[in-house]
């Protein structure tokens, strides 16, 4: 049976894991500073008829569901996760403490 315990732990295993996953696809993307759906890379290209080569910009999609993982994405999942994980903290510390004490509302 799934109790409140339970769901909390695993709650805060999602949180703690989401930046290691989260970095982890950054290095596999490419180390990017921003999340972005291409890059842009030179190619040289020869011409069939002349012989001549030029250079032609063309853009390569990134190979994380079309997209390459910024540091921004991680920025944003640690902070996320941290704050969140700090907030829940704080309420369970509240809530032990005014279950701890619940004759003193009046003093």
């Amino acid at each position: 049976m799934l109790t409140l315990q339970r769901c909390a732990r695993s709650v805060r295993a999602a949180l703690l894991l989401l930046p290691v996953i989260t970095c982890a696809l950054w290095l596999g993307s490419g180390r990017e500073t921003f999340t972005k759906p291409a890059r842009a890379v030179e190619v040289e290209v020869k011409d069939d008829v002349f012989g001549d080569t030029e250079k032609e910009i063309r853009l390569i999609r990134g190979p994380i569901i079309g997209h390459y993982v910024g540091l921004d994405a991680v920025a944003a999942t640690v902070i996320l996760s941290s704050t969140l994980l700090a907030s829940a903290g704080l309420l369970r510390r509240f809530r032990r403490r005014n279950r701890r004490d619940p004759g003193k509302e009046g003093a």
